[in-house]
């Protein structure tokens, strides 16, 4: 890990149209208050239960012919600051197909929402006292295929659509009820990869390498996914949980001393955990490299956890026994 980092170890239509409509979504018109004048939801929406809410985003859980989806209502006090949050989300969504990313099955323009499959519960809510899981199955196939399934779902965005999606953490993370699909989520914060990305994010999964040039790059993605593989794999607890969590903004990194302080406190934690990885997770340490130039690509982690998987497969008795 490189000392140089002075630390160790972010016309709108009136109907409800379905997505394969929408290859381009526009909000040039005009957006009034008037826009929303006798909206109201779908009358085949039912047992409508809200999951999340802050000042930017409700989540909700729904029920349409019988089928449960989740939605996603973008909002903000300025009501184009809302419009043009859509747009980014929608034309990105639009454009991505994979198994380990949650579909979309349809977006209204009228609501600004985004509908969803229902992909199962995030990683964050999974966890309890002991294990991160409450699951009478082979925990340790479950930390290993969620790894396996983001290690491709990156894959897909870095190098199909050059996407970064600049919030990878364990709650934009599902894992269906049956647990054998993880699929990645929000993509409130994700930008095309030349884009240049300075805030953002949560806070526990920022990069080193922001505390130095103020940017969000792929190479954050990955580092972003190995803090989140720590608390997967029962290394770390959940992190911002722990008795006396800091918090710092991440918009203030580069110019406050104070925040920077938080920050690097928090990277000594990490370092501490980074040396007790064990020998079988060897590309965790990768993924947790100081220098984003150093780091190990999705590219590379996809092949080489593709790679592991099958010499398992192989050998289970030799590997058990490893």
């Amino acid at each position: 890990m490189l000392t140089d980092y002075n630390v160790r170890s972010s016309d709108v239509v009136s109907r409800r149209i379905d997505l394969p409509a929408v290859s381009k979504p526009s909000v040039a018109s005009p957006v009034t208050d008037a826009t929303f004048d006798g909206v109201t939801p779908s009358d085949h929406d039912h047992d409508l239960v809200t999951l999340f809410e802050n000042n930017r985003t409700v989540v909700e859980e729904l029920k349409r012919q019988g089928k449960i989806r989740v939605r996603k209502k973008i909002r903000s006090p300025c009501l184009h600051t809302a419009a043009r949050q859509w747009e980014k989300e929608t034309r990105i969504l639009g454009r991505l197909s994979h198994l380990h990313i949650v579909k979309v099955l349809e977006w209204d323009p009228h609501l600004w929402s985004i509908d969803f499959e229902h992909g199962g519960n995030d990683l964050a809510s999974l966890r309890n006292a002991t294990n991160m899981f409450s699951l009478s199955i082979n925990l340790l196939n479950v930390q290993e295929r969620v790894w396996t399934h983001m290690a491709s779902a990156l894959d897909y965005l870095h190098n199909k659509q050059n996407i970064k999606h600049c919030d990878i953490k364990p709650h934009n993370i599902l894992l269906s009820d049956d647990h054998q699909t993880a699929k990645l989520c929000d993509f409130g914060h994700a930008r095309n990869m030349p884009d240049v990305v300075t805030g953002g994010g949560t806070h526990c999964y920022i990069a080193p390498e922001f505390l130095l040039c103020g940017e969000i790059g792929a190479a954050s993605d990955i580092w972003a996914l190995g803090i989140t593989m720590l608390f997967v794999l029962n290394i770390i607890p959940l992190p911002g949980t722990e008795s006396g969590a800091e918090t710092w903004q991440i918009n203030k990194l580069v110019d406050d001393r104070v925040e920077r302080q938080k920050m690097r406190r928090w990277l000594a934690t990490v370092t501490k955990a980074i040396d007790r990885i064990p020998a079988r997770w060897s590309k965790l340490k990768e993924m947790l490299e100081f220098d984003p130039e150093v780091r190990i690509t999705a590219a590379q982690l996809a092949q080489g956890l593709k790679s592991t998987t099958k010499q398992e497969h192989a050998h289970p008795q030799q590997c058990l026994e490893a």
